[in-house]
Parts: structure tokens; C-alpha cells; sequence
């Protein structure tokens, strides 16, 4: 683990840190909320974002829209020197810079930055895969047409290139999973690079409408409600859910479904193959798709919904929608793959299944839609977590381990 000294500290707790950060800054963004959490210590974010993308700044926050998807290496270094930022932060996903063919030149930006900067490099790695779930299922599963046309074995290969080149030009790699440190490890990346931190967790929401509360009240109707949120793809297993759903309605007749979530339009095929499946099933009546949610509805969904259900079959990154569960204090179906593994002990804080096993998962779904008291305890048990995790926090470990050593390494 990166230490700090007392003098490290002392130093710079008199001067203002100045650090780039590329990314996209829309609003309920993870950068946005990260950056946030810095409001109180000597820093200011130079916001290196997508030209032509309307993003509002903070407080402590300049924006600096400078790259474009496919020149943004050149672009973000360029930036970086002009506005002599301290350090360079770059959020590393795998359509932050555009589409999927963009992320082969992440490489090249650390490498630019590395050698024409001669400033230190921050990566945070939000989308670790295992070169072990490398398969042609996997592959159609994330991303679509590619799936048929491209061998497993190039995909990983590109994976290795991605991943040991992006590390290697890096002097720190940030992961949200302490599984992900083991995979990297995979591809030849030092251990003594990577540092864990905890994906931040909002500990307030003043965003509740009673008017909007009123609406998914009528749309409800007094039936339970089994919550899916998150994007409408096909690695979230919504075809393993909506197998569990019917076994569920013979238990729990007076029970709705909602799958909350936007459509990517590289994975229409999937919505219509689900939606086909639901009328075929005469599920129509007790499913409904939301589409995307206004940030301001997520409290509203997640307080009126009797339990959470994330059916992942394929392990990736970070789950957002279960630290909204930790937030909002709601019990927790999921698979038992990472992350879920990593921050949930099964049992205690949820009920964790086996990915593909609509059995498995019905059963676990009936359990908590029939056991007020196990319902009460994973949301107490789940609430515990929020402990040091709000934003200021995760802001502080990094602000303390990472970009204050590295500025004297």
C-alpha cells in the first residue's frame, strides 16, 4: 500500500494541486460525484472533456473540452501541458472515449503523457475482464455483431496489449475490486502499481418528489416490486430473470416486475428478443420497461420496490445500481461473481446466486418477497457499508495515498 509521510503532507497542505482528470462529466457521472468529494481539500480539477459535450462545472473545477474520439492521446497531452496541471488522471472504460475501436489507443495516451508531460499518470481501471471469460458467448454478449466475426483468442490479445500497456506507461492504477488486482496480475501487470479503492457511496439524496412518488404509486397498484436497474444489455442475464419472474408469479400472483434501464442501441436486438420472450410467456402484464430514469426517480424506484435483483452472468466492473442499493438500504439479489463477491458476504448483506440458474434465483427472490425479517436484516446489515464510503471519504484516501506520494515519487 502507497504510505504518506508527514512531511509529504505538511508540504502540501499550503499549495493548491492542480490535476487533469479525462473524462466525461455528465451529470450522476462517477467523475462528477469523485471529483465532488474533493470539495474541501487544495485542489482544483482541470476537466479534460469531450468537445461539444455540454458539461456544468463545480465549485473546484475548471472544464477544458479539448479531445475528440479518435485524435484525443495528442489532444488530452496537448491540454495537459497547456493548463500545467500537477498530475494527469485519466478514467479508463472501455466506450469513455467513444466507441469500443478507441480503446486500443488508451496505450498511446499513457505513453504520450508519460514521456512528453514528464508528469505523474493516475489510471483508474473501471472495466477489469478476465482473460478466462474470453469466450464467443461472451463476446456477442458485450458487444453485439463482433461476437460472430471476432476469434477469442484476438480479443485477448488486444485485452493483453490494452491492459499491460496502459499499466506499464502508468505510475498508479486505481481499481474499484479487490478481484481485479488478481486479474491484472494476469496480464503481467505489477501488483505494486495497483491500489484499491472503494467505489463512493452517496449518504444523502435530496431529490424525493411526492409528485413523481404519487405516479409509480398509481403505476404500481399495491402489487410487490422486484427492481432490475441499469442498462438494458445482455451480460445483466434479464433473460434468466424474466425465467425466474414466472416461477416467482406462482408463488407471489400480485407482483410486478420493472427493468429500469436505457437501451444502447448496439443491444436493440436484445431488448426485442426479451420483449418477444415476455409476450410469449404472457408476461406483458406484470413487466414493464421504464427506459432511462431521470436521476430524480431513482430514489422513488428503489424506495418503493420490495427487493433488488442484478442477475450478471459475466463479471466486468463495478456495479453502480448496487451501491445505489447500499444508499438506499435495499435487499440485494445477485450473482455470486465479482463484484458482487467482493463487497457482498452471502447472507448477511445479500442473497447471492449462481449466474444462469433461474431456479436459484426464483427461489432466493421468494425467500426475501416472503420473509419480512430477512428483508429487515440484509437492509440493516447493508446499511453498515456506508461507513467511510461517502465521497469526501474515497476523495481524502485518494487525495492522501495516491496523488500526494506520487507528486514525490
Amino acid at each position: 500500500m502507497l504510505s504518506l509521510t508527514k512531511r509529504e503532507k505538511t508540504i502540501h497542505t499550503r499549495r493548491i494541486l492542480n490535476v487533469g482528470i479525462a473524462t466525461k462529466f455528465p451529470r450522476e457521472h462517477y467523475s462528477r460525484k469523485f471529483v465532488c468529494g474533493f470539495y474541501n481539500l487544495p485542489i482544483i480539477f482541470y476537466v479534460l472533456s469531450k468537445k461539444g459535450e455540454q458539461s456544468l462545472p463545480e465549485n473546484n473545477t475548471e472544464i477544458v473540452p479539448c479531445w475528440t474520439s479518435y485524435f484525443y492521446p495528442v489532444q488530452i497531452v496537448l491540454s495537459s501541458i497547456k493548463q500545467r496541471v500537477h498530475i494527469i488522471h485519466i478514467q479508463h472504460e472501455f466506450n469513455m472515449f467513444g466507441s469500443i475501436f478507441t480503446i486500443l489507443l488508451s496505450p498511446i495516451l499513457l505513453f504520450l503523457v508519460k514521456y512528453l508531460t514528464r508528469k505523474p499518470c493516475v489510471t483508474t481501471l473501471h472495466t477489469v475482464l478476465d482473460p478466462e471469460w474470453i469466450t464467443h458467448k461472451f463476446i456477442k454478449e458485450m458487444y453485439g455483431k463482433l461476437g460472430f466475426v471476432v476469434p477469442p483468442f484476438i480479443v485477448k490479445i488486444v485485452l493483453s496489449y490494452v491492459y499491460y500497456f496502459t499499466c506499464r506507461f502508468s505510475d498508479v492504477i486505481i481499481v474499484h475490486s479487490p478481484s481485479h488486482i488478481f486479474v491484472l496480475q494476469k496480464y503481467g501487470v505489477d501488483k505494486r502499481k495497483i491500489f484499491f479503492v472503494p467505489h463512493g457511496i452517496e449518504t444523502t439524496s435530496n431529490n424525493y418528489n411526492v409528485d413523481l412518488e404519487n405516479k409509480w404509486r398509481n403505476i404500481i397498484q399495491g402489487n410487490k416490486v422486484i427492481l432490475f436497474f441499469g442498462y438494458i444489455v445482455p451480460r445483466k442475464g434479464l433473460e434468466v430473470l424474466l425465467d425466474a419472474f414466472k416461477k416467482v408469479l406462482e408463488k407471489e400472483k400480485h407482483t410486478k416486475l420493472i427493468l429500469a434501464g436505457g437501451i444502447r442501441k448496439e443491444y436493440v436486438w436484445y431488448y426485442k428478443q426479451l420483449k418477444e420472450k415476455i409476450s410469449h410467456d404472457n408476461l406483458s402484464s406484470f413487466v414493464l420497461f421504464t427506459g432511462y430514469i431521470p436521476t430524480k426517480e431513482i430514489p422513488i424506484l428503489y424506495s418503493l420496490s420490495d427487493v433488488l435483483v442484478l442477475p450478471y452472468t459475466y463479471p466486468v466492473g463495478n456495479s453502480s445500481p448496487a451501491m445505489y442499493a447500499i444508499q438506499f438500504e435495499k435487499p440485494l439479489v445477485a450473482t455470486n461473481i465479482f463484484p458482487f463477491i467482493d463487497e457482498f458476504k452471502n447472507g448477511a448483506d445479500a442473497l447471492l446466486v449462481k449466474p444462469f440458474n433461474s431456479s436459484e434465483l426464483a427461489d432466493a427472490i421468494i425467500k426475501l418477497l416472503q420473509n419480512d425479517e430477512l428483508r429487515r436484516k440484509l437492509s440493516e446489515n447493508i446499511k453498515r457499508k456506508k461507513t467511510n464510503r461517502d465521497w469526501s471519504s474515497i476523495a481524502k484516501i485518494v487525495f492522501e495515498k495516491v496523488y500526494l506520494k506520487i507528486i514525490h515519487s
